[in-house]
């Protein structure tokens, strides 16, 4: 009889999902670069009011594209091809192509 660990059957059994795993660190990353690095010079530059409104836009676009890319990359099972395929899935293969050539030439110049 074979006997599997306890810790084995917990790493088995725990997933992060599309919250925990895809639109939390996205809106992390976005929203700590934007408050925590720009906040003050915006602050300097606008004033308090405008500074305010700039960051709720900035949050309302990070919220849009936190739940764009959370709804892209849970519809199906990930293939080789990482960006390249979940753009060509949601987006067909003309804008997957298209935008599969700037990633390239990003990489390749950078």
């Amino acid at each position: 009889a074979r006997q599997d660990s306890p810790f084995t059957s917990n790493l088995q059994s725990q997933k992060l999902g599309t919250v925990g795993g895809v639109f939390l660190p996205c809106l992390q990353n976005i929203l700590g670069i934007i408050l925590f690095i720009r906040l003050s010079w915006i602050v300097g530059q606008a004033g308090i009011g405008v500074s305010l409104a700039i960051v709720a836009m900035c949050c309302s676009s990070t919220l849009l594209t936190g739940l764009s890319l959370s709804a892209i990359a849970t519809n199906g099972v990930m293939k080789g091809g990482g960006p390249y395929f979940l753009i060509g899935r949601a987006l067909g293969p003309e804008v997957g192509v298209s935008i599969g050539v700037c990633f390239y030439l990003a990489t390749t110049t950078a």
